[in-house]
């Protein structure tokens, strides 16, 4: 578990933290910013994550393996590095903006990769899902036809008397086998609204993963801006 301070709390520092928060093998210890109302350390309380006016606040009552100056500030980098004094690895915000374009390239193209995957799946889904479309339709379509065979054959059966035991039969038979595709499409007809369903939810995912625009990329402006 590597444990880190960050000093600064504007939004290149609440970005990175995050990032930074998602990941299991890092803990912030902490984040200072003379400001109190500084959007990182807003943020900060709430997640539970101790802030200070100053490091050495957080450097006295913690143990630290990394101190990260976001502000991008060249006296508040200085003043950083003589309070480490050697004592724990130093990322200045200059270093931490390249580390921020190597990931937000390698992020960058996993995510189109994966989009390229869910883009074939939804090709594929589509598809299925158009095929089964019709085909309700048109066993529907034969449904209705067979429906009204079988009233015929009743009304037949009817009209001849003794003579239409054999329509009786047909007619029976006919409505049995009406009613057991009946269950059989409502089962298929629900098959298809979870299908439809799914294909929704990952058309939305590949739209997501397509226009997304990631964390670091927004911490990266961030930090650019501060």
């Amino acid at each position: 578990m590597t444990r880190i301070a960050i000093v600064g709390g504007g939004r290149g520092a609440l970005a990175f933290m995050n990032t930074l928060t998602s990941d299991a093998h890092t803990k912030i210890e902490g984040i200072s910013d003379p400001n109190p109302a500084a959007p990182a350390l807003v943020v900060a309380r709430e997640l539970g994550i101790p802030v200070a006016r100053e490091l050495d606040e957080i450097l006295r009552r913690t143990p630290v393996d990394v101190v990260l100056e976001l502000t991008g500030r060249e006296d508040v980098r200085r003043k950083t590095w003589d309070i480490t004094e050697g004592k724990f690895d130093f990322m200045s915000s200059g270093a931490a903006r390249m580390m921020f374009d190597l990931m937000k390239r390698q992020e960058a193209e996993k995510n189109e990769s994966v989009a390229d995957d869910l883009g074939q799946v939804v090709a594929k889904m589509r598809e299925s899902v158009r095929t089964t479309d019709e085909t309700v339709r048109d066993i529907r379509g034969v449904l209705r036809e067979m429906h009204i065979l079988a009233l015929n054959s009743a009304v037949e059966a009817a009209r001849s008397g003794d003579a239409g035991a054999g329509f009786r039969v047909m007619a029976g038979r006919m409505h049995d086998l009406v009613g057991q595709l009946e269950k059989a499409m409502g089962k298929v007809e629900d098959s298809s609204t979870t299908s439809h369903h799914l294909l929704t939810v990952t058309e939305k995912a590949e739209r997501a993963l397509r226009r997304e625009e990631t964390v670091l990329e927004s911490a990266e402006a961030a930090a650019a801006g501060s």
